[in-house]
């Protein structure tokens, strides 16, 4: 099992260029093809704006939005032909537009992984995180989100994994597996377990499921951290720092009705407080 067809979001936020550069690094690992997404947002003024805005009298600055994008686009292309080149990789910029939210997700669904980006809260037109959180929901593929700030050459060589028994714990860690078959160290999280699990009830089943890696080669082992006064998703951040891992995989919570997104409290924390890459699928 592994990743040949990666996506990746590219936009023109000052984070991007990184992006770019680390899913070229997973394409070349995984002999994978990978596929940008760069998308032209309409204008303020576009009368097919699906957001309901209003387009009769919105400012000129606005106006030009799309024109800006793709200009901006120009940039974005060179640089992803340029990662390319540099890995050696097979790959393709395509450009669509719409909305990034209704665009990602939907292409996502022709790949085995989107690699998309946490918003910047200081950048108001940094949407990453509305882009990756709805992927993550509706697109029925793996993400990998990576934070706004800081450098992530390479990941995936020291793993943490959350898990507690849920169907999202189970398709995340099948989705994650050709990073977990790679990786150096893999460490199976337990937060807060209950006591009364019909599994290893001390470390509500993260034993049986290191033992099921162990059986993929994977060089894994199971933890169990209590900590009540802290929120999950902080806790499994801070583990992840003390342990020195590049990369949390964490089922996603939530769901989409119509057009709105509801994450539950676990996987919006990790999406507004990420330190390192997250992985997740839903």
């Amino acid at each position: 099992m592994t990743y040949k067809d990666i996506y990746v979001h590219v936009d023109a936020t000052a984070h991007s260029d990184s992006r770019v550069a680390l899913a070229a690094e997973l394409a070349r690992r995984h002999d994978a093809h990978l596929t940008g997404i760069y998308v032209i947002e309409p204008d303020a003024t576009d009368p097919l704006l699906s957001t309901g805005a209003s387009y009769g009298n919105a400012p000129t600055v606005e106006a030009s939005a799309a024109i800006k994008s793709r200009a901006l686009a120009v940039h974005a292309d060179k640089h992803f032909r340029e990662c390319l080149a540099q890995s050696g990789i097979s790959g393709r910029m395509v450009q669509l537009s719409g909305l990034p939210e209704d665009i990602v997700p939907l292409r996502a669904r022709y790949a085995d992984l989107l690699i998309a980006g946490q918003s910047n809260p200081d950048d108001p037109l940094d949407f990453g995180s509305r882009v990756a959180s709805r992927a993550v929901v509706t697109s029925g593929r793996p993400a990998l989100v990576v934070p706004y700030a800081g450098h992530f050459d390479s990941i995936a060589t020291n793993i943490v994994v959350a898990w507690n028994d849920s169907r999202e714990s189970a398709r995340t860690l099948n989705d994650a597996m050709p990073l977990l078959a790679t990786a150096d160290k893999v460490t199976v999280l337990s937060v807060n377990p209950p006591e009364d699990r019909v599994v290893d009830r001390h470390m509500g089943g993260a034993i049986d499921i290191a033992l099921h890696l162990s059986r993929h080669g994977v060089n894994a082992e199971a933890a169990r951290i209590d900590v009540r006064e802290v929120a999950v998703g902080d806790t499994l951040l801070n583990r992840a720092f003390d342990l020195g891992a590049d990369l949390l995989v964490s089922g996603a919570y939530g769901h989409s009705q119509l057009r709105e997104l509801i994450l539950g409290g676990v996987t919006r924390d990790l999406f507004d407080h990420m330190t390192v890459p997250v992985f997740m699928s839903h």
